[in-house]
C-alpha cells in the first residue's frame, strides 16, 4: 500500500475504506501477490485494530495449495531451481510447508 512511500499514517486513514470496498464483493479469501499488500492485511490491519472480514492469502500459499490439489497430474522435471525469494520461503516455513518431497 503506502509503506513504500514511508507514509503509514495514510494506511491507517485509508485501509478501512479499502477493506470495505473489497469486502463488499463477498470474497471469503483474497490472494495477494505483493508482499507489502499481503502483510498490510495480515499484520498491519490487526495491529491497529482494523478488522479484515476475509482471509488474506499470499500468492505462494495459493499456488502451493493449487499444486497440491493437482499433485497427481504433475510430472517431475528433475531440474534444480534457484530463488532469492527468502521472504516467500519464510512464509512457507511459518506455515510448515516444505517444497521438497518427503522421503518417508
Amino acid at each position: 500500500m503506502y509503506l513504500h512511500f514511508g507514509k503509514p499514517s495514510l494506511i491507517r486513514e485509508r485501509l478501512p475504506g479499502i477493506i470495505e470496498n473489497i469486502a463488499r464483493h463477498g470474497f471469503k479469501e483474497v490472494v495477494f501477490f505483493h508482499d507489502e499488500c499481503y502483510s498490510t492485511f495480515v499484520s498491519y490491519a490487526p495491529a491497529y485494530g482494523i478488522k479484515v472480514p476475509f482471509r488474506p492469502v499470499h500468492f505462494f500459499e495459493y499456488l502451493y495449495n493449487k499444486l497440491k490439489e493437482h499433485e497427481d497430474e504433475i510430472k517431475p522435471l528433475n531440474i534444480k531451481v534457484h530463488t532469492s525469494a527468502t521472504v516467500h520461503l519464510g512464509l512457507l516455513q511459518r506455515k510448515n510447508i516444505s517444497l521438497t518431497k518427503s522421503s518417508a
